[in-house]
């Protein structure tokens, strides 16, 4: 409780104002499906979504075709520093 009681004043502090919600409108509702076809019928609907779903993906990774070239960074020699405050220090 100390926690939300600093909260509610770091909130207050700030500007904001809020309430707290004691009961949510839909609470009382059972979310489950009376039959157990219902419950079927929506599970069956996801898992073609799903299968869907990973035949569009499968096609979009095949689209990738991998880099066969490799990026190579340009080696300067230490003895070449580029810059001209470097060239004052250089011994």
């Amino acid at each position: 409780m100390y926690y939300s009681a600093k909260r509610k004043s770091f909130l207050f502090n700030q500007g904001y104002s809020y309430k707290a919600i004691r009961g949510l409108p839909n609470e009382d509702d059972n979310p489950l499906f009376s039959t157990k076809e219902d419950d079927q019928k929506l599970l069956r609907t996801i898992l073609t979504h799903k299968d869907s779903n990973e035949h569009k993906q499968e096609k979009f990774t095949k689209q990738i075709v991998p880099s066969t070239t490799s990026l190579q960074r340009p080696v300067n020699p230490s003895n070449k520093l580029k810059h001209e405050l470097f060239k004052t220090y250089r011994k």
